[in-house]
């Protein structure tokens, strides 16, 4: 009973690092679109930071571990509650779509634009850090709770949004720049629903290791 304690306050407690380290990380990333700019492929100022799906995806992942701070807190000092699910659901999605941004660096964007600007400076924590944190504390740490197969499509949500709105802005309004090469050769039509497959697959992944890590078997 004492080495069960024990072991839930030290998963409290690395949930309650790694929560707080995604949290910062991010804001530090963010405010410093504003201060000197961004580097790498996403070479903008201000609010401009806010077209790419890697910053996106990191506020939520942000907004997701700030949601679940106060049960790491709570396990670290001894608690034994399940994470209420809305937050375990958040933090989910939150994982989900930073997992996209990072498997979409290294299978995409890396290969085409160099991993160098990939993984320098800010970049190295939205695309790596940021998004390895989510994945560690979702799937080795907050596994009080399970997620159905149907709430695997919640996982889906942020990526159809971004679709849609970038669908929009690069191919119709002509706003933005295919800075994804999204629409390369004109087709536009091939990459965004293998985007939305790609995307769907990892949630049902994330789901599956974090049902495994729950000791939930089918």
């Amino acid at each position: 009973m004492v080495g069960t304690m024990k072991r839930s306050c030290i998963k409290g407690f690395i949930s309650l690092v790694c929560n707080a380290a995604v949290i910062a990380l991010t804001a530090i990333c963010v405010a410093r679109f504003f201060t000197s700019g961004g580097e790498g492929n996403m070479e903008v100022a201000g609010f401009a930071c806010f077209r790419y799906f890697t910053v996106d995806s990191n506020v939520l992942a942000a907004l997701s571990a700030l949601f679940v701070l106060p049960w790491s807190f709570r396990t670290m000092l001894g608690g034994n509650r399940a994470m209420r699910r809305r937050a375990l659901l958040f933090k989910y999605v939150g994982a989900c779509a930073t997992t996209l941004t990072l498997l979409t660096v290294v299978f995409f964007l890396g290969p085409k634009y160099g991993y160098g600007s990939m993984f320098t400076g800010n970049n190295l924590y939205m695309h790596l850090i940021t998004p390895l944190l989510m994945l560690v504390s979702l799937i080795c740490t907050e596994n009080k709770g399970w997620i159905s197969f149907r709430e695997t499509l919640c996982g889906l949500i942020p990526t159809a949004i971004y679709g849609a709105v970038y669908a929009v802005e690069v191919l119709l309004a002509g706003a933005w720049e295919d800075f994804y090469g999204f629409n390369a050769g004109g087709k536009w039509y091939i990459f965004l629903p293998a985007m939305l497959a790609a995307s769907y697959l990892i949630c049902v992944i994330v789901r599956t290791l974090h049902r495994v890590s729950c000791g939930i078997k089918r």
